[in-house]
């Protein structure tokens, strides 16, 4: 992954007190899902921002689970790669949900979290039905990866 990358996330983690100012610090995207118009516009700046090799990491499912199951991945979150035919790099992140609660500041002691770096998805090499599945497509990649870890 390059060195130059920033996040999208919600409008709401802007006013987080650390991560917010940690994000902010490099240019971080912070969508207003109620407004259409500002959406585009944030968009229109990532395409031109990725297409100058600036990524981006976007956590797809947009919410964490409560028991670290991986939920479904929303479609729009791809967007812009496959507007781009930017390549996706699936990590998947296994252990968050034990270190600390979606709905606690609380952070657990002595346990782990694993992360697993997969081969990047080519969307220049996909067909235009295959990029319509592309969310279905990083979803088994990322699902196939949290299983094989859990069960060794």
């Amino acid at each position: 992954m390059p060195l130059d990358f920033s996040f999208i996330a919600k409008k709401e983690m802007k006013k987080w007190p650390a991560i917010g100012r940690w994000m902010r610090s490099f240019d971080c995207i912070f969508l207003d899902r109620k407004n259409a118009r500002q959406g585009m516009k944030d968009m229109k700046d990532a395409i031109s921002k990725i297409k100058k090799g600036h990524s981006y990491v976007i956590f797809p499912e947009g919410s964490r689970s409560e028991d670290g199951t991986i939920g479904e991945f929303k479609k729009g979150s791809f967007k812009l790669a496959t507007d781009t035919d930017a390549r996706i790099l699936p990590i998947t992140i296994i252990g968050t949900y034990e270190v600390q609660s979606r709905k606690s500041l609380k952070v657990t002691p002595n346990k782990n979290i694993k992360i697993v770096v997969d081969k990047p998805v080519d969307l220049k090499s996909m067909s235009r039905e295959e990029k319509k599945e592309v969310h279905n497509i990083v979803n088994k990649i990322i699902k196939d990866n949290y299983t094989e870890e859990k069960n060794l």
